[in-house]
């Protein structure tokens, strides 16, 4: 039987044809990202529009931006 609560650091988040992300990886992306946006000025609250092809980048985008205090605005 497997273990569906796994959380080691290989654990996977996102499996697509193009890409395998670990939890880990996933953090680390969006924390990265959203310290990016916070230096761009981004502040709580503040609306940051969010257009891309749903793909891992997409993601890691959207959640940097709850993140880093913005409100996603969906724009695709």
């Amino acid at each position: 039987s497997s273990n569906l609560c796994y959380s080691g650091d290989d654990a996977l988040a996102i499996v697509t044809d193009c890409a395998r992300v670990s939890y880990q990886a996933f953090q680390d992306a969006v924390a990265g990202f959203a310290a990016h946006l916070r230096g761009l000025g981004v502040r709580k609250d503040d609306r940051v529009a969010l257009w891309g092809y749903n793909s891992v980048n997409w993601l890691v985008a959207f959640f940097a931006i709850v993140r880093a205090g913005g409100v996603a605005v969906l724009v695709n």
